[in-house]
């Protein structure tokens, strides 16, 4: 069955529940998660951030993977090993539409977390013809990010019209293999510290200068998704990693908290 965004109403979903994924298995293909400059600062703290070309303009993406099709930060049993997930992840199925007056309307991909009957972890999506609670708190949360993504258009926009992009080619060596990124763009640091005074003060109205530190901050994270890669490889050949015989995470978890939750921010 081909998957679609539908617009939520009483016609269609008053008699279906929403089944909350339990964990993040359909991210497991996603080797780039495009990123907005309200989870920059996050995000930077724990993925290494790059930008990747978007038409005539550029767009932040967190590094999720090595290869096109595989993300190293979902573990084979679909946990999410980081301890931050990106806002696109967390929104997923919903989607922001528009109706044929421009008011803006809640989109859900179906069949996508669609179930028949109640369960233990899933909820209504009208209670007594209304829309449930948690409707009301995913479209807030998807206006949001609507204009966060605005906001990151400007942001871009200014980065590139002031030359400040880069190829960034990545090689990280992993299992005594070289692996190559290539096609992903950095904030050139030379060029960006030897901007005038006024040109600093445009970035940083525009949210650029944001941006560009935390891209650069962020560039610290990639031997954590080398080790990453490292320990994939040793899952899929079956080569214990530990003593356990289990994948050894606790290089992750800097903070002293490692969030296996999913869903959790």
């Amino acid at each position: 069955m081909s998957s679609s965004f539908v617009p939520i109403s009483r016609q269609r979903h008053a008699h279906l529940f929403w089944q909350r994924p339990s964990d993040l298995s359909r991210a497991a293909q996603s080797a780039l998660i495009p990123l907005v400059v309200s989870e920059i600062a996050r995000a930077q703290a724990n993925l290494p951030i790059a930008f990747v070309a978007d038409g005539e303009t550029f767009r932040p993406v967190a590094v999720a993977g090595l290869h096109v099709g595989k993300s190293l930060l979902v573990a084979p049993d679909g946990r999410w090993l980081g301890r931050y997930v990106p806002a696109r992840l967390r929104s997923y199925p919903f989607a922001l539409g528009h109706s044929q007056d421009q008011q803006k309307i809640l989109m859900i991909l179906e069949p996508e977390g669609l179930a028949q009957s109640k369960t233990g972890a899933s909820e209504a999506f009208f209670v007594d013809d209304k829309p449930a609670p948690f409707l009301g708190e995913v479209l807030n949360f998807l206006i949001e990010l609507d204009h966060a993504e605005q906001a990151t258009q400007r942001a871009m926009a200014t980065l590139h019209s002031h030359g400040l992009l880069e190829p960034w080619p990545i090689q990280l060596t992993i299992r005594d293999r070289s692996e190559n990124i290539v096609g992903l763009y950095r904030i050139n640091e030379t060029l960006l510290s030897q901007l005038p005074g006024e040109t600093f003060g445009q970035l940083r109205a525009d949210g650029a200068l944001l941006l560009a530190f935390a891209q650069l901050m962020s560039m610290q994270n990639l031997p954590d998704l080398a080790r990453l890669a490292e320990l994939h490889a040793a899952h899929e050949a079956r080569v214990p990693v530990n003593q356990k015989g289990e994948l050894d995470l606790e290089f992750l978890n800097q903070g002293g908290t490692l969030n296996f939750g999913g869903m959790g921010s």
